[in-house]
């Protein structure tokens, strides 16, 4: 007899940075909300995937509760602050504008956070915020190709 499975929890957050690429945190967003145990146990015919899929729990981040701007204008609305984040298993990074400065809170938050989660997801442009707070030095990470040059030397580019 197989042993009973437990449906994971996971803590995500997503960093809304002020004029973020709006698919770049809705798309992961949407994704994993489809394959989570609250919307597959609204579905018919999931039972065999239920004990699979994960419970989720969202943080919508940013430097206060203000509405935030993305590209395309919709606001979104931050759930908890760089200092009142609770502990997280993952942390989405959506890609902002390349040229942009990277504000001192945020790169303090990605710091103290990127050893602490499971795993950390940058969307396009979101690796430039990653290489900024200086937390891709010697790892692996793949890019937009074109913003490779952008992101540094001491980063190792996975192969397409």
């Amino acid at each position: 007899m197989a042993a009973t499975q437990t449906a994971p929890s996971l803590s995500i957050g997503v960093i809304l940075l002020d004029n973020h690429e709006l698919l770049d945190s809705t798309g992961p967003i949407d994704l994993l909300t489809n394959i989570s145990y609250h919307f597959l146990s609204q579905l018919p015919q999931t039972e065999a995937f239920l004990p699979l899929a994960p419970r989720l729990t969202w943080h919508y981040i940013s430097h206060n509760l203000s509405p935030m701007s993305a590209t395309g204008g919709p606001q979104l609305l931050p759930t908890t602050t760089y200092t009142t984040c609770p502990p997280l298993d993952v942390l989405i990074v959506p890609g902002p504008d390349a040229l942009a400065p990277l504000r001192d809170d945020v790169k303090e938050f990605i710091i103290a956070r990127v050893e602490q989660v499971q795993a950390v997801l940058a969307v396009c442009s979101g690796s430039i915020v990653l290489a900024k707070a200086g937390v891709l030095a010697g790892k692996s990470a793949m890019s937009n190709k074109i913003l490779l040059k952008a992101v540094g030397k001491d980063v190792a580019f996975g192969a397409r």
